[in-house]
C-alpha cells in the first residue's frame, strides 16, 4: 500500500519525461503506404529442356517515410510472386512417352530503398 504513491509518482514523472525529450513537432512527418499487384508470364530460355510459358501473379506492400527537414526519404517493402513454368519430360523412368511437368516457383523479395529529393515532395530520384 505504501509503494502505490511511490508508483504513481515515478509512473508521472515518466510520462513528462517521455513527453518533453521525444520528437518535436516542428516537422509534419508524413508515411505513406503502397499496395503493389499484377499478372506474369514465366518462361526459361535454354537449349537443355524444351519449355512452355505459363502465367502467374505478384503483389506486394511498400511503406515509405519522408523526413522533412533531410534530403532523402526512406522505403521498405515486400513482394510475393508465384509462377508456373511446364517443363517437357517424362512422369517416370518406365515410361516412354513425354508430356508437360508443370512446376511451381514460389518468391518472397524485402527491398530497401533510398529516395533522393529533387525540389519538393513528390519529385524524387530512387536510388
Amino acid at each position: 500500500m505504501k509503494y502505490k504513491s511511490f508508483l504513481l509518482l515515478v509512473f508521472c514523472i515518466s510520462l513528462f519525461v517521455t513527453k518533453s525529450f521525444s520528437q518535436k513537432g516542428y516537422y509534419k512527418i508524413s508515411n505513406g503506404i503502397g499496395i503493389s499487384g499484377g499478372l506474369t508470364q514465366f518462361n526459361i530460355i535454354t537449349d537443355n529442356f524444351s519449355t512452355q510459358a505459363s502465367k502467374g501473379f505478384t503483389g506486394g506492400l511498400r511503406v515509405s517515410v519522408d523526413m522533412p527537414p533531410k534530403r532523402y526519404n526512406l522505403s521498405y517493402g515486400m513482394q510475393f510472386s508465384e509462377n508456373v513454368i511446364e517443363i517437357l519430360g517424362r512422369p517416370s523412368l518406365l515410361s516412354s512417352e513425354t508430356e508437360q511437368i508443370r512446376y511451381k516457383l514460389l518468391m518472397a523479395q524485402l527491398d530497401f530503398a533510398l529516395h533522393v529529393k529533387l525540389f519538393k515532395n513528390p519529385l524524387c530520384i530512387m536510388i
